[in-house]
């Protein structure tokens, strides 16, 4: 049978035969004689015990971390076995139940099993044969008391032809002596620690993940491509999936059921792709992908290799609009969209539309309702594009977010030079052509149709690195969804974007309000530019913190290129040298397109710590589920230079000192997850969050680590208090000057 498949009937039988046989033979033992002290042994065959354990207790390494580790040592007769957290197709895991006042038991690290063939060949089970240590790590806020006594119920269920349950009771005090030979005890719990699954890293590999679809759900089949590459080693080990042993071997059945799987080396490139079919057996707010794989290196030596990777799901929320409905998330993509018009990265635009509406007040009523609409399509036509890049890229095994775009700096050069030019235009050093007429007043220029239709092209352009309330639901649910639901998504929110102006345009009296064209325009005008060229300084830091200062140099160089050459075209466009005009039209064009090659977009050396940077910690996964469970707060946040409400939110509320002090107070672990360049890790945490993009910001209580408080996306300095001042922070370490025990 597939180690890999599902439980059958007879399986899931055998699982409640052996429950209830347990059960009635621990009722049996329990008016047995039980032998006390830390050693105890079960299932005499002619008086010879078949199973013993012994508790034993070691100091840990760091006198000051206020820990011991507690192992149960098991030794098994020759022929009998015992079963790992995951059994297999038969079989049930070890039950440790732990008596010890004033301390916190950290969950059991699993040492890597070995496979057995059980039934004839049957069943593959995995566990343990021989002996085995069973270490957890007990912490204590105090002190304890040197009279203080750790017991243990052990359960085990332990086979050979047959499987008989075994119970076994271990006490000893703390500080008690062990009659161990010196040396004895810690050999033992160093040889466990070797038989723990090893990290990648430790093999010279690193991990990447990525989902089909991009998020997954209870009951719904799903694929995981798992990539193994090399980092570090030069020769890179060859390592490759090892035969005879599962591909992949889930740590609870009862969460994740790997249905498929495959292994394929890549010779050329020395990568391992490991392929999973899989599906969640629970509704987990949180699902992970944890379980072994078995690799080989050239020798033939088999290494255990433990994998925890976040699956990406949406949220309770999310699930909750979901299967409340499509409209609800519709709806809130269209109010995100109108709230948008409001952020910093919109204004600009939408000022240049309205301060236009001036021009439009004594125009006809067809001539309005045209402006309006050339406005309307051409966000709808981007947001359409956007979603098919979107649309696209998922086919093609890429994932992608919420203003992902600016994660390339090829885009940001782009961007400046248009709103180079588009700022140009407004200060009247060229002017845009349309059927045939100079655009040579400012109402014109205001007014043309084709020159609406590119302001909402740019206006799409701009909105994107900003986020806003109901939007990052209605994002996050588009991203995790079917092909339609993103261009629906993705529509709604242009026509909220829209909406602003194009409802002045359908309301006569709304344009007439606006005051009369003159010269007034002009200057206001200039402003306008000025205000774009604003955006254009935005643009260059948010390259100069990818690409360094030879990034922000070479894009300078460009745009003033740009805004010579702009000049020239400007002149021979007002001396009426229709050719040359056209010569230097072409001109312009060739530069914009060609000249973003022209700047230097390599990756600059990253910055050094500064005082006010260096309490922050690099966004990781392990190192985050680290501090739960040393028992302290955590507190992440999800940012990128190119998102304007991040940054707001760190200026005014994050950088508030109420809240850092209370962030000290607390003894909070800081994490901030950059995500101005792509990175699939904070992607994935985002989309396990029912996110598509940037901000998210989590507050984690050790206490309840896998339920953290999500804050909003725009931030008040009260929200932050009344999120952080709940929690505790670091648990009080032992005094220097007291042992332990």
């Amino acid at each position: 049978m597939n180690p890999e498949m599902k439980h059958s009937p007879r399986t899931r039988v055998a699982y409640a035969i052996a429950v209830l046989v347990w059960g009635v033979a621990a009722a049996a033992q329990a008016s047995l004689p039980v032998p006390s002290g830390a050693k105890g042994s079960a299932l005499l065959e002619e008086g010879v015990p078949q199973v013993e354990g012994r508790l034993l207790v070691h100091p840990d390494d760091d006198p000051q971390s206020g820990s011991v580790r507690l192992g149960v040592w098991i030794e098994l007769a020759e022929g009998w076995h015992i079963y790992w957290r995951n059994p297999g197709d038969s079989g049930l895991p070890p039950q440790l139940t732990w008596d010890l006042p004033g301390a916190a038991l950290e969950p059991l690290p699993w040492p890597a099993p070995a496979v057995f063939s059980e039934a004839d060949g049957f069943l593959t089970t995995y566990g343990y044969s021989d002996s085995v240590l069973l270490v957890t790590r007990a912490r204590f806020a105090a002190p304890p008391d040197p009279a203080a006594v750790a017991r243990v119920q052990v359960g085990l269920l332990v086979c050979r032809y047959e499987c008989v349950p075994a119970e076994l009771t271990l006490e000893r005090a703390l500080a008690a002596p062990d009659p161990a030979p010196p040396g004895r005890v810690r050999a033992l719990f160093e040889t466990e620690a070797a038989r723990r699954p090893a990290g990648f890293a430790d093999l010279g590999l690193a991990l990447a993940a990525r989902t089909t679809p991009g998020a997954v759900s209870a009951a719904e089949p799903f694929a995981v491509e798992l990539e193994l590459r090399c980092i570090g080693a030069d020769p890179c080990p060859a390592w490759q999936s090892a035969p005879d042993w599962p591909v992949f071997l889930p740590e609870d059945p009862e969460a994740l059921v790997v249905v498929s799987s495959s292994a394929a080396p890549d010779p050329e490139t020395g990568k391992l792709r490991i392929t999973l079919g899989a599906e969640l057996e629970s509704d987990s707010a949180a699902p992970r992908l944890q379980g072994l794989v078995w690799l080989a290196d050239e020798t033939g030596s088999t290494r255990a290799a433990a994998v925890d990777w976040p699956l990406p799901v949406t949220d309770p929320e999310l699930a909750s609009a979901v299967s409340t409905g499509l409209w609800t998330a519709l709806l809130l993509a269209f109010l995100g969209g109108v709230i948008l018009n409001g952020m910093p990265c919109v204004l600009p635009v939408l000022a240049i539309k309205m301060f236009g509406v001036a021009a439009l007040a004594h125009r006809s009523r067809r001539e309005v309702l045209a402006h309006g609409a050339a406005y309307t399509a051409g966000i709808l036509a981007s947001m359409t594009a956007l979603a098919g890049v979107v649309i696209g890229l998922r086919l093609a095994g890429t994932a992608v977010g919420w203003g992902f775009q600016f994660q390339e700096p090829i885009f940001i050069v782009a961007v400046s030079a248009v709103l180079t030019l588009f700022a140009l235009n407004l200060f009247g050093v060229f002017e845009i052509q349309f059927n045939g007429g100079a655009l040579a007043d400012v109402g014109a220029s205001a007014a043309g149709a084709r020159r609406s239709f590119f302001d909402g092209l740019l206006a799409v352009v701009l909105s994107t690195p900003c986020s806003a309330p109901f939007l990052g639901t209605a994002v996050g649910l588009a991203f995790a969804s079917s092909a339609p639901v993103v261009i629906a998504v993705f529509g709604l929110i242009g026509l909220g974007l829209a909406a602003p102006y194009l409802v002045v345009t359908l309301v006569p009296g709304w344009a007439r309000i606006m005051p009369k064209p003159g010269p007034w325009m002009l200057r206001l005008r200039a402003g306008l530019g000025f205000a774009v060229l604003s955006t254009v300084v935005w643009m260059a830091w948010i390259l100069g913190q990818s690409t360094g200062v030879e990034g922000v140099v070479t894009l300078l160089i460009l745009l003033v290129g740009l805004a010579f050459a702009a000049w020239v075209f400007g002149g021979l466009q007002a001396s009426g040298r229709r050719a040359a005009a056209l010569g230097g039209a072409m001109a312009l064009v060739t530069l914009l397109v060609a000249g973003p090659a022209l700047v230097s977009l390599d990756e600059g050396e990253p910055q050094a710590p500064t005082a006010e940077t260096s309490e922050w910690r690099p966004f990781e996964t392990s190192a985050i589920q680290s501090e739960l469970d040393a028992g302290r707060a955590v507190f992440v946040t999800f940012t990128a230079d190119w998102c304007v409400t991040c940054k707001v939110n760190e200026r005014f509320v994050i950088d508030d000192e109420r809240v850092r002090r209370a962030l000290a107070d607390g003894g909070f672990a800081l994490f901030k997850a950059d995500w101005t360049r792509r990175d699939e890790a904070i992607r994935q945490e985002l989309a396990r969050f029912g996110k598509a993009g940037v901000p998210l910001y989590l507050v984690y209580d050790p206490e309840r680590p896998g339920a953290p408080d999500v804050l909003p996306e725009l931030l008040t300095v009260d929200r932050v208090l009344d999120s952080v001042q709940r929690l505790g922070g670091e648990p009080p370490r032992l005094a220097e000057t007291e042992p332990l025990l």
